[in-house]
């Protein structure tokens, strides 16, 4: 019996697991008519109006792996998850005019923006110039 496509939601992204983890091995001559069908029918799946987003999203994954010779988008960073702080400074480096509110504790440690010594963030901001 056939599903609907709300209720593929699970296989879809078992699907999707199984060409990050496997898809370079799977692409290969010899199952390339085979391997363009499945894309040809993720594609579809992508364009259906009933899919949900996750999924949409999971499955534009695989084909930009596919179409970037299985290599992922991003490697990720070895040492784990960035702190805000970081992502504050490389938005500052990257030219976004964002400077965050700094809080009591800061200025009394002579890190906030009233006071004479100049923060880490504030340095990068005006080292642009």
């Amino acid at each position: 019996k056939k599903k609907a496509v709300g209720e593929q939601a699970e296989d879809m992204e078992c699907l999707a697991y199984l060409f990050k983890t496997c898809g370079r091995i799977l692409d290969s001559q010899k199952a390339k008519n085979m391997v363009d069908q499945y894309f040809e029918r993720i594609r579809a799946i992508i364009a259906n109006e009933e899919t949900a987003t996750r999924i949409k999203f999971l499955l534009q994954d695989v084909i930009e792996m596919r179409e970037n010779r299985w290599m992922p988008r991003k490697l990720t960073t070895p040492d784990g998850p960035r702190t805000i702080q970081q992502v504050r400074e490389d938005a500052a480096r990257d030219g976004c005019i964002y400077l965050p509110q700094q809080d009591s504790t800061a200025s009394k440690n002579g890190n906030g923006l009233g006071s004479g010594v100049p923060s880490h963030l504030q340095q990068l901001l005006f080292s642009k110039s």
